[in-house]
């Protein structure tokens, strides 16, 4: 152990008792055991700080904010604090499997990658598994897809990529993993490494798939150059798709009677018009972001009022 590389793990958390000491325990239970586990405590008002004190293992560090900072402002003291060579975060509510980090770890020193990310598995608030999530072998920043939520990176990426962007909240990772992007190659490890808990208290369910949420992802695409005003734009439009769906079954079933009638599908029109309008707005909120008029946080904001508004803008 004396030999082997020391790895600093950050949790953030707040207000995460729920699911903090299982989270902690996997951490804790790597085959790889030369570790610290930074945890970040976001000025939580529940029991989190009584459940890592309770935790006697010498490896676990425990900071706290005096105030709320969120996700990349937890990240970025975890980090400064970090003593490894080797960096990751996790979550509160997430487990790691047990060779997770070793694994990762093998994959770093056999290749001259400086960040390797694996696939994980979903499970339920009770830990039921369920679907696997498999990441593609190469990160394209401009479909819009992150590398997920377990992965692994040298400190010397750390260094020259710099600590999370505290304005790009909702988007700090996928923001990072660009960054690091441009320096680095980085390596898919085709195993299931970690199990996310997808529950009605998660960051993911509560922002993951906002019309916030959404926005922050498609401007930090604008704001490395990976898409042009027009494509984010289209990009934007395709995640609100997905987010409004189908419109109800019953108003499907009275265009369709109409189409009969008349050859022609009311909703397609409307669509088509919705659309153009849609286009039109997000490409000026795109354009004036790009331009340093307006800052991220709020064309962030002007974007999601916008995916907000227009309703089920999909073809179907």
């Amino acid at each position: 152990m004396n030999d082997a590389p020391l790895v600093s793990i950050v949790l953030p958390t707040y207000n995460g008792a729920r699911y903090l000491r299982a989270a902690l325990e996997s951490c804790l239970a790597q085959t790889h055991a030369a570790l610290e586990l930074i945890v970040v405590d976001d000025a939580s008002t529940d029991d989190t700080p009584a459940i890592v004190r309770s935790i006697t293992d010498p490896r676990v560090r425990y900071l706290r904010h005096a105030t709320n900072r969120k996700l990349p402002g937890a990240l970025n003291t975890g980090f400064a604090a970090a003593r490894g060579a080797y960096f990751t975060w996790t979550s509160d509510d997430n487990l790691y499997t047990p060779d997770a980090i070793a694994t990762l770890l093998a994959a770093l020193q056999e290749t001259p990658a400086a960040l390797a990310y694996a696939d994980y598995l979903l499970i339920d608030d009770a830990g039921t598994e369920g679907a696997r999530v498999t990441f593609p072998d190469a990160f394209d920043p401009a479909d819009g897809r992150t590398i997920g939520a377990c992965f692994l990176y040298t400190r010397a990426l750390a260094e020259r990529v710099g600590g999370y962007d505290e304005a790009c909240f909702l988007a700090e990772d996928f923001d990072y993993w660009i960054r690091a992007w441009r320096v680095t190659p980085f390596r898919h490890v085709p195993r299931v490494l970690y199990r996310y808990r997808l529950h009605g208290g998660s960051l993911t369910a509560t922002h993951g798939k906002s019309f916030l949420a959404s926005a922050m992802s498609v401007l930090v695409q604008v704001k490395h150059d990976v898409l042009t005003a027009a494509q984010a734009a289209e990009m934007l439009l395709r995640h609100a798709a997905v987010l409004h769906g189908k419109p109800p079954l019953l108003t499907r079933a009275v265009f369709r009677v109409a189409r009969l009638f008349t050859g022609e599908n009311p909703y397609d029109r409307w669509n088509a018009l919705a659309h153009r309008r849609f286009l039109r707005e997000a490409e000026t909120v795109f354009t004036a972001f790009r331009a340093g008029e307006l800052p991220i946080d709020a064309a962030g904001e002007r974007l999601a009022a916008l995916v907000q508004d227009t309703g089920r803008v999909h073809r179907w």
